[in-house]
């Protein structure tokens, strides 16, 4: 299957050259234009409310809780950026789409950015709010259970915060990957054949990456690569959605075979006309909110079971 006609079409408008070229804070800016953008879907909550999660450092984030009956599920909510991009306020539209999707509450997290605050500090507020929102479940919108969910950068966290939550023996209803970054130390061959025209280069890759993670050798370790946790067994189901034309879809793949092989039921769902980051698409590319809506509806039976 080719690239989507309306992706490609986006694309051509959307070439303003590697983000390492661009000061930080435009870079900011157009990524949370652009989310903005392309999720202007209206999605109205009975209320949004903001929080202050206790960590390192306070964390903010923003509960949302859809109209309605709601299941008494919360879903924590990473935002993906590379660790250097996003906010709560970019990814407004996608988060209020995904609570009432699931007719669930959701909690946002605005973790810390990369390089300001470079491995571990975006980690150890993903792990923050897994236990603040356990702790808290009855006040974040009548919950009694807790499923994680991300996209890109923040599909690696919701990754991350599935594997924490095992630890701490917590039975999480389930994990929402989109398009995740699951493995700094290798190329896979979908970053090369990837590697530039498609949104996401192979050189923005390596500048987030150095960004996030400095000169440390950090990259083995198993909260910056979780395909690298010595196990992956008894984890929280997952559904997981890649994109054809995007560098990172092998990565996502094969976080899919691993939680399969370890007896993990996954559903792995690949969009072959679909770019990175198309979920943010939604309210543009028709095929987009399809593929966005069947991972949902995928995500909502986990909660709902």
């Amino acid at each position: 299957m080719g690239l989507d006609p309306l992706v490609a079409a986006l694309l051509a408008q959307l070439d303003a050259g590697p983000v390492a070229s661009m000061p930080l804070e435009e870079v900011r800016t157009n990524l949370d234009m652009l989310t903005r953008i392309g999720f202007a879907i209206g999605a109205p909550m009975a209320e949004v409310r903001e929080i202050a999660i206790p960590g390192e450092a306070e964390i903010p984030a923003r509960l949302y809780l859809p109209e309605g009956e709601r299941l008494p599920r919360l879903t924590l909510f990473f935002h993906g950026g590379g660790f250097v991009l996003g906010s709560l306020g970019g990814y407004d539209g996608l988060v209020r789409y995904l609570a009432r999707a699931t007719s669930a509450p959701v909690l946002s997290v605005g973790y810390r950015l990369a390089p300001e605050h470079p491995f571990p500090a975006a980690v150890n507020d993903a792990l923050a709010a897994v236990d603040f929102a356990i702790g808290n479940l009855g006040e974040l919108g009548g919950a009694d259970r807790l499923g994680v969910a991300g996209d890109s950068a923040g599909g690696n966290l919701a990754a991350v915060a599935a594997l924490h939550a095992r630890e701490l023996d917590i039975e999480l209803a389930g994990q929402l990957l989109l398009y995740p970054a699951c493995d700094f130390t290798r190329t896979y061959p979908s970053m090369s054949e990837f590697a530039t025209g498609y949104f996401l280069t192979l050189e923005d890759l390596v500048w987030f990456g150095s960004c996030y993670l400095g000169d440390d050798g950090q990259a083995g370790d198993w909260r910056v690569s979780p395909a690298l946790a010595s196990d992956h067994a008894n984890l929280a189901p997952a559904v997981v959605g890649v994109a054809g034309y995007d560098p990172l879809r092998d990565q996502g793949i094969r976080y899919s075979e691993l939680l399969a092989a370890a007896g993990v039921g996954v559903e792995l769902r690949r969009y072959d006309g679909m770019i990175h980051g198309f979920a943010a698409l939604s309210g543009l590319v028709p095929a987009a909110k399809s593929a966005f809506d069947e991972l949902i509806g995928l995500y909502r039976e986990l909660l709902s079971s």
